[in-house]
């Protein structure tokens, strides 16, 4: 599997996630948990794919994203009503394209946090500070940490390699020696 594939649930890997959601007018975009101010990447990949997102996770994500420009879960009474709502909007194009031509963010302004300058200094604390409490859900993992694991595991592996390749090379030099 290549770096760029990306793990599903669709029977095998998905080599470009943007272009396999193009495909579709709906994208589910599930957090992990349903956590205050916890939402990831799932909600803006289906924007960016021109897909209507089926959101469930941050209460307050309404906050910042145009709840007339995605549907979310939270906002039915039951399953059914939203599976309802899906396919309404799924047989009626006009409805797909009054849903699909809103603007993405409330008042149709970028917030602040995704301006070029904060993203920078954000990835700029994660990094020289691993001490900083994040704004995210209890399960996220700090990025220092994620990262010395990384590099342990890869440490490991590597001297696991070494370790064998040089069994391997004394091997040969006794089976050689024995001739």
């Amino acid at each position: 599997m290549l770096e760029e594939d990306f793990e599903n649930n669709v029977g095998g890997p998905v080599r470009d996630k943007n272009s396999f959601c193009q495909q579709h007018k709906f994208v589910f975009a599930f957090e992990n948990e349903k956590e205050k101010g916890y939402c990831t990447e799932k909600i803006t990949d289906a924007f960016l794919s021109n897909s209507i997102p089926i959101y469930f996770g941050d209460p307050t994500v309404n906050e910042i994203f145009n709840s007339k420009r995605f549907l979310n879960y939270d906002d039915f009474s039951n399953t059914e009503d939203l599976i309802n709502t899906i396919l309404d909007i799924d047989s009626n194009d006009k409805k797909f394209m009054e849903i699909i031509q809103q603007p993405i963010f409330n008042n149709a302004q970028t917030p602040e946090f995704f301006d070029l300058n904060h993203l920078l200094d954000f990835i700029s604390m994660c990094i020289d500070d691993s001490k900083v409490k994040t704004p995210v859900s209890k399960t996220y993992k700090r990025h220092i940490y994620w990262i010395a694991t990384k590099m342990k595991n890869a440490k490991l592996k590597l001297k696991k390699k070494i370790k064998k390749s040089i069994a391997s090379k004394k091997a040969i030099l006794i089976h050689n020696q024995n001739f």
